[in-house]
């Protein structure tokens, strides 16, 4: 039953579906889609009877709150410092090939700051970010360290609402 209400809780968050929008919905409509989710994963219509309706719609209700009322777990400080700290690494390199744009014009300049970046313009960033960016002891960073940035800066943007893959 929790794996059941589970998978309900996550198909309305993918599609932003507050209690809201709920409430209007016709209960038989909404056990007649439960029914087909079951049968889509080898689960009968026998196995879903015992389970009192009022208690599921209670426990969704209850699941579409916590969401409202921003009860959901928050990121925790030492992933929000590995965030910031990815991003000040992406604009510092920015920075310093921007300035290096200005005497080599065979060097493209990295124009928006991160944050304004199209997904291609980041996607194209972060390539040569990848390629070119070095510790400030002139050091290569290590694959593993590249990779953490790389999935650190994806964090922050999917905290802002966007979800790059890249």
């Amino acid at each position: 039953m929790n794996a059941l209400l589970d998978g309900l809780y996550l198909a309305l968050v993918s599609i932003d579906m507050t209690y809201q929008d709920f409430v209007p919905f016709n209960v038989n409509a909404l056990l007649d889609g439960l029914y087909l989710a079951l049968v889509s994963i080898d689960m009968t219509y026998q196995d879903l009877v015992p389970f009192n309706v009022n208690v599921l719609l209670d426990g969704l209700y209850l699941a579409l709150v916590s969401i409202e009322e921003g009860s959901l777990p928050c990121t925790a400080d030492n992933t929000k410092k590995k965030m910031r700290w990815a991003i000040n690494v992406f604009r510092k390199w920015q920075l310093e090939r921007n300035e290096l744009a200005k005497r080599d014009e065979n060097i493209s300049c990295i124009a928006p700051d991160i944050e304004e970046m199209t997904k291609d313009e980041l996607c194209y960033s972060l390539s040569r970010f990848v390629c070119e960016v070095i510790k400030e002891n002139g050091e290569d960073y290590p694959g593993q360290t590249l990779y953490e940035i790389l999935i650190n800066i994806q964090m922050h943007f999917e905290q802002k609402g966007k979800c790059y893959k890249f």
